[in-house]
């Protein structure tokens, strides 16, 4: 009969609590799809928001390079007559501003000095030197001008333009970008320009400053032709393009077209080699340029899984204080039949004087 009691026990006990289990199986799994949808969304956020916050720095870069170029092309016109001296002077102020490399004044041929063809003072920066400054006439020291972009865009279009990244070999001798405003005559006559030229390398360092996502990495892309301005490689830098990022990151093939319009969004690529990977991309339109922020998966769903593990641990406690419960239950609900177990082993051995007494309870 303790045999009987006990099978009837572990039933009862087990016809509980294996939908106690399912269903705890079932809340978990629920829990796992929607922490993994919060997890993701999350990520997303937090991406979006220093992408922005990132875009935000380089636009007030931008600007800031702007608005020193158009305040030294309305000192030039409102003082046509500038000495070599006060040129000079005006450059070296404009490359003390924060993140300015250099400043030139380039005018057109023979309009600073009649005997003079070609005259381009420029000023940049220069660590080695005290003050670490360097001074220089491009049209003498190292180029003629007039074919560069920085130079002849602007008096072509009669209109402020950035340029593209390149390297400007001979006189600042780093990657650089140049924003070019036209010195214009009351007759509206181009005379000359005055640029401000931005580093690539600060901006490869500005991005990884504010870079606050761990286990991401930051590229910045120039949208005319995709070329790459910063990456954390910097043998990418002026060398590839997003075209060339697709064997490392698949899903850019499909985003490409979006990316180079200028538009915001996020996808998930899978890196060779590497886990699942989370792209998000922001435009920088002062200069025509897109950042991409490249987010491990790890970023993710480790946290995912720091809760998951949490709720689990919360949900087994839960189950063995059910089980607990369900036990002693069970212990209870078999009691009232005891009696009439025994009754009934006696009454199998052949004792029929065997009688069930009255149980408490009407269970």
């Amino acid at each position: 009969m303790k045999q009987v009691k006990k099978r009837i026990k572990w039933t009862l006990f087990v016809a509980v609590s294996l939908p106690l289990c399912l269903l705890a199986i079932a809340i978990q799994f629920f829990n796992y799809k929607a922490i993994n949808e919060q997890s993701i969304g999350h990520i997303e956020a937090i991406v979006q928001k220093e992408a922005a916050e990132i875009t935000l720095e380089f636009d007030m870069l931008f600007q800031k390079a702007e608005q020193v170029a158009h305040l030294s092309s309305t000192t030039l016109m409102t003082h046509p007559t500038m000495n070599v001296v006060d040129i000079f002077e005006l450059l070296k102020n404009n490359v003390q501003q924060k993140e300015i490399f250099g400043s030139c004044i380039a005018f057109e041929p023979f309009v600073f000095d009649p005997d003079l063809e070609l005259f381009a003072p420029y000023v940049c920066e220069d660590k080695s030197k005290s003050p670490p400054f360097r001074f220089l006439d491009i049209a003498e020291d190292a180029y003629d001008y007039r074919d560069s972009d920085w130079y002849k865009k602007p008096t072509e279009l009669k209109k402020p333009i950035w340029t593209k990244p390149y390297f400007d070999e001979g006189a600042g001798n780093i990657l650089m970008s140049t924003y070019s405003v036209p010195l214009m005559s009351n007759k509206d006559k181009v005379w000359g320009v005055a640029t401000i030229d931005i580093a690539l390398d600060k901006i490869s360092v500005i991005s990884n400053s504010n870079n606050q996502l761990k286990g991401s990495s930051l590229i910045i892309v120039e949208c005319s032709d995709g070329m790459i301005v910063s990456h954390p490689d910097s043998s990418h830098i002026m060398e590839s393009t997003l075209a060339d990022l697709t064997s490392h990151y698949p899903g850019l093939i499909n985003e490409s077209s979006n990316i180079l319009s200028g538009k915001s969004g996020h996808f998930k690529s899978k890196k060779l080699g590497r886990k699942d990977l989370w792209i998000i991309y922001h435009p920088i339109p002062t200069a025509d340029w897109v950042l991409l922020a490249v987010v491990d998966n790890s970023s993710v769903t480790t946290p995912m899984w720091k809760l998951m593990k949490n709720n689990a641990l919360l949900l087994v406690l839960a189950l063995a204080i059910m089980f607990l419960v369900v036990y002693f239950a069970t212990t209870v609900v078999m009691r009232p039949t005891v009696p009439i177990l025994a009754a009934i082993g006696k009454l199998s051995s052949g004792d029929f004087t065997a009688r069930i007494h009255n149980t408490k309870g009407n269970n």
